[in-house]
């Protein structure tokens, strides 16, 4: 069991009647939340073992989010998982890239339809596009450069590439608005095929999704071009003003 009382003679006066208590031991039901919560634990020693509610103070997390994070039980938000790599000082560009690839791993596989015998039925487009999302995700997590996951011919299979790079990011649509310059209506609708994608959407949707190099981004535009030749021009003229923004 891990005991936090053995760090007392560093921790400030007032955290050492909090202190006193044992921590209780990590859930070992799931090896990647144990894992995960095992370095949170590690991140909170790291920094004195402040109790939770100076965190909870400092982060404006809560406290009960705070210790089931660190339970192993539950997956974490970013937010909470963020008050822990803030209190450490920690990298939080590692850290989220860490976050990010628990989730996936976490996620629910893809099941394919299958017949009254178990044999797997064939699949639709739609849904052979989104089978093939884990094999993307690896291969963008392999080599960190976030190209369109296949070709569009038409505005369906954009928005497909676009869901598999939200869920790549395990982004909400109000993730997207609080960084992006559209509400999260906008994206949704969007993503739904009932808003047309335009560049200056796609590019604040790239942004929202931590897509920020000029050949990333300019092999999307490229992609809308295809799927939507009604916004080629748009696209091109998106891709100077942004070839501009990175000389």
């Amino acid at each position: 069991m891990v005991r936090s009382w053995g760090r007392l003679h560093t921790a400030p006066r007032r955290w050492r009647c909090e202190l006193a208590r044992p921590l209780k031991d990590v859930c070992t039901e799931n090896q990647h939340l144990h894992k995960f919560a095992s370095e949170l634990r590690a991140l909170r020693a790291k920094s004195g073992n402040p109790p939770y509610r100076v965190m909870a103070s400092k982060s404006g997390v809560s406290i009960t989010a705070l210790s089931q994070a660190a339970s192993g039980r539950v997956l974490p938000t970013w937010r909470t998982t963020a008050a822990y790599v803030r209190l450490a000082r920690a990298s939080e560009t590692k850290w989220r890239a860490e976050w990010e690839a628990l989730c996936r791993k976490l996620r629910a596989p893809i099941k394919h339809d299958q017949d009254e015998d178990g044999v797997s039925l064939p699949l639709d487009p739609v849904q052979r596009r989104i089978a093939s999302w884990p094999a993307v995700w690896e291969r963008w997590a392999r080599t960190e450069l976030i190209t369109p996951p296949h070709r569009a011919e038409t505005e369906q299979e954009l928005t497909l590439a676009m869901r598999s790079l939200k869920e790549y990011r395990s982004l909400s649509l109000r993730d997207l608005e609080n960084i992006a310059l559209y509400s999260h209506s906008a994206f949704g609708a969007a993503l739904n095929g009932k808003r047309t994608v335009t560049p200056r959407l796609l590019i604040a949707f790239l942004k929202g999704c931590n897509v920020h190099t000029f050949g990333e981004q300019q092999a999307w535009l490229d992609l809308l071009s295809r799927a939507i030749p009604g916004q080629k021009e748009k696209a091109e003229r998106e891709m100077r003003v942004q070839h501009r923004a990175f000389r």
